[in-house]
């Protein structure tokens, strides 16, 4: 699944999101891929490789937050100008959307 992801990192369109440390995040997609298609290796990686595309979507729609909470926190430095940071993990969980969403509505922005 690496160079699959990898792949559709760089192809994917509107894609803001490499997943570098994030890679091992995908073990995760596959082993409930494998466990809900029952061992069938093809629907496995079918199924991982759509889990990750909305990953890699959820992480570039949530990277803006992110990188405004790293910066907040102080750990991107006055040197990272225009880096973005983001974490696929946080960006696929649907409660963490469900909390930006809440919070965009009751702040307005």
């Amino acid at each position: 699944m690496v160079p699959i992801a990898l792949a559709l990192a760089l192809f994917l369109p509107g894609n803001k999101v490499m997943p570098l440390a994030d890679l091992t995040f995908i073990v995760f997609f596959s082993m409930w891929a494998a466990a809900l298609n029952k061992g069938d290796v093809l629907r496995a990686l079918i199924t991982t490789t759509i889990f990750t595309i909305i990953a890699i979507y959820a992480g570039s729609y949530s990277a803006p937050v992110m990188n405004e909470l790293a910066q907040a926190s102080g750990l991107l430095g006055a040197d990272s100008a225009g880096a973005q940071v983001t974490h696929l993990a946080n960006g696929y969980d649907l409660h963490s959307q469900a909390a930006r969403l809440l919070g965009r509505l009751i702040g307005g922005g």
